[in-house]
């Protein structure tokens, strides 16, 4: 729940992987003041563009799940809203959710964090050190889970501070050269996905991570959560 606004950093700097969580000794915090000693890494030279992925030798398929309905296509503003209230969804239940009135209902506890409201109305989220690395017991492995990379080169803002959202257990600040080597081996290990209209992409956070490069706006939001 760290409250931060993306459209304030410069995209060209968040070009990696991953908002996920974790770090190992480290800790991920939504900081509100700005650092005055913040070591950075502004004339990073990223790699040679990501790899683009063959997909001839797969066995084609038809994309059928998705039919764009010219009634609905053709539809106003005000048309979507009107269908949107008439058929609006109703959760009924012996499981039904509540309302969240307070941090106690968020569950945060639960999860090991700490929020806090901030003079703007934002929400803090403050978590304690967790593991970077953890181990995927359907792999057999260690995995890369944290969100270090990201939170260091695209999460600044008059609220976050690289410095001081990437740090040791102890609070001492990662180097800035550690955090642009993970850069780099992102940036040589990344597939860059042809998309096509109507594609639908599921990905297993536990085995990739996930970004996106920047674009030129406007922008649509969908979301769709398929598991809790």
């Amino acid at each position: 729940m760290s409250h931060y606004d993306n459209r304030s950093v410069d995209p060209n700097l968040y070009t990696t992987a991953g908002v996920v969580q974790g770090l190992v000794g480290l800790q991920v915090m939504a900081a509100q003041s700005a650092h005055p000693q913040a070591s950075r890494k502004r004339d990073y030279d990223v790699a040679e563009p990501p790899r683009k992925l063959d997909l001839d030798g797969l066995t084609p398929f038809e994309k059928n799940f998705y039919v764009e309905s010219p009634s609905v296509a053709t539809m106003s503003e005000k048309e979507v809203e009107e269908h949107r209230l008439q058929r609006e969804i109703t959760v009924e239940g012996r499981d039904i959710p509540k309302p969240v009135k307070s941090f106690s209902d968020v569950g945060a506890a639960k999860l090991d964090m700490k929020l806090e409201w901030m003079e703007d109305g934002g929400v803090k989220s403050i978590m304690g050190p967790i593991p970077a690395i953890k181990y995927d017991k359907s792999r057999q492995r260690k995995i890369w889970f944290n969100s270090m990379v990201a939170a260091y080169t695209g999460w600044e803002d008059a609220r976050n501070d690289p410095v001081k959202a990437v740090t040791f257990g102890d609070g001492e600040p990662l180097p800035a050269d550690i955090i642009y080597e993970c850069l780099k081996i992102l940036e040589e290990e990344c597939v860059a996905v042809p998309w096509q209209k109507g594609d639908v992409l599921l990905i297993d956070n536990l085995a990739v991570l996930h970004s996106r490069r920047p674009f030129n706006p406007p922008r649509r939001v969908l979301v769709a959560s398929l598991c809790k």
